[in-house]
């Protein structure tokens, strides 16, 4: 089976080795998918010796969305994270405080409102913001390279 695996990038190959090991240990092939934009410079000599050892391991570089919605989707998707860190009644706040600083600056001025804060722990709110991101069209050019890629999963 051909397994498509996104990864923020190769760097951080050492958080998912263990499963990505196993999958490849059964004999499938995996796709990794990578922001080769943040990892470029560092080094992934965990992912290195990995592909060495499985022939089945491929890295190919990740497409970012060039439309009108890309900013706009990266916000909404941010901000439908933190809303379920904010959910969590066993979360640390931590973790919470950890990902709106990932917001872009106008997520965060939302987040920060009191309506804002209000509607990322309603969740009828949340149901509104995913199907917001599930109705913005697909990036042509990211189906195209998926299509080309071909995974089974």
């Amino acid at each position: 089976m051909k397994i498509l695996f996104l990864i923020r990038y190769l760097p951080k190959f050492t958080y998912h080795a263990t499963a990505i090991r196993a999958l490849l240990q059964r004999g499938h092939e995996v796709v990794l998918l990578e922001d080769r934009d943040k990892g470029e410079g560092l080094p992934h000599g965990a992912f290195d010796a990995c592909s060495r050892e499985f022939p089945n391991l491929k890295s190919v570089a990740l497409l970012k969305r060039a439309d009108v919605y890309r900013n706009a989707l990266f916000g909404l998707r941010e901000l439908i994270s933190y809303g379920s860190y904010l959910s969590r009644s066993d979360q640390s706040r931590y973790y919470a405080q950890r990902w709106r600083s990932y917001l872009p600056i106008w997520a965060r001025l939302f987040a920060d409102s009191p309506a804002g804060l209000k509607g990322l722990k309603n969740p009828r709110f949340m149901r509104a913001l995913r199907f917001l991101e599930r109705k913005t069209p697909n990036d042509r050019a990211i189906v195209e390279k998926v299509k080309e890629i071909n995974p089974d999963l």
